[in-house]
């Protein structure tokens, strides 16, 4: 994942193609984290 999940933003604009383009970038985003939690999660329970 490029960034922090806290540095994750939602710039909400009246602009729709902006917006899209923000809202895609989002779901992006939050797909690479859970499949980074699902990871860490198989790993935890590995360990186990």
């Amino acid at each position: 994942m490029a960034g922090n999940f806290a540095d994750l933003t939602a710039v909400l604009t009246l602009d729709s193609a902006r917006f899209s383009e923000e809202a895609a970038r989002v779901k992006k985003e939050l797909g690479e984290t859970s499949a980074l939690a699902d990871l860490m999660s198989g790993k935890v329970s590995q360990s186990f």
